[in-house]
């Protein structure tokens, strides 16, 4: 129920954010039409102010795609690790990762893009944890995999992006940083949710 809560209220951001744009232009355009050029060239500066960095960070999003980073562990350099993962994976009843990156920060992350999923260990968890609490690490992320975690990884992580990017560049009206500050703690705790599966 949260995690449809939490897309109809990122949804309900760009809506609220054109809207807002959308409602303030035509305000201007109706003030230009009845001849108070002043009205509505105040009218139409207020509409860039408030919508313009929310909708341009849209645009942006857009075309935004997460990319890997860190370090690449290929089967080849670390086929004990991949031994791990393709028998772990295997028992969880899903496909594991295409790509395992070691990356900065104690941490451990799974996410999907076009088909190929990819896999993210954070450098002090391989360096701290011994074999067993990796692979309970390892079986815990796999079960994102197969409760469907990921399939929305690239449109969540456009959203995401274009409500950091509204909120950081633009002077953004209050209604939309509420907003956006609302959606991080509905989301938040969806993803609590999916941490303890």
């Amino acid at each position: 129920m949260r995690a449809a809560l939490a897309l109809v209220m990122l949804a309900g951001f760009f809506v609220l954010a054109v809207a807002l744009a959308g409602g303030l232009t035509a305000i201007a355009i109706w003030r230009f039409s009845i001849g108070d050029v002043e009205g509505g060239s105040w009218t139409l500066v207020i509409a860039l102010v408030l919508g313009g960095p929310a909708l341009w960070a849209t645009l942006r999003a857009l075309f935004a795609r997460p990319e890997p980073s860190g370090f690449q562990m290929t089967r080849d350099a670390h086929p004990e690790l991949w031994r791990h993962v393709d028998e772990l994976a295997h028992l969880a009843g899903t496909r594991g990762p295409d790509d395992i990156r070691l990356v900065d920060g104690a941490n451990a992350s799974v996410w999907e893009r076009r088909g190929v999923r990819y896999l993210e260990l954070g450098l002090p968890l391989v360096a701290g944890l011994n074999v067993g609490e990796l692979r309970s690490v390892l079986a815990h992320e796999f079960g994102h995999y197969g409760g469907g975690h990921t399939q929305l990884t690239a449109m969540t992580y456009r959203a995401k992006l274009a409500l950091e990017l509204s909120l950081r560049e633009g002077h953004t009206f209050g209604l939309l940083s509420a907003w956006a500050h609302l959606y991080a703690l509905v989301a938040a705790s969806e993803s609590r949710d999916h941490e303890r599966f």
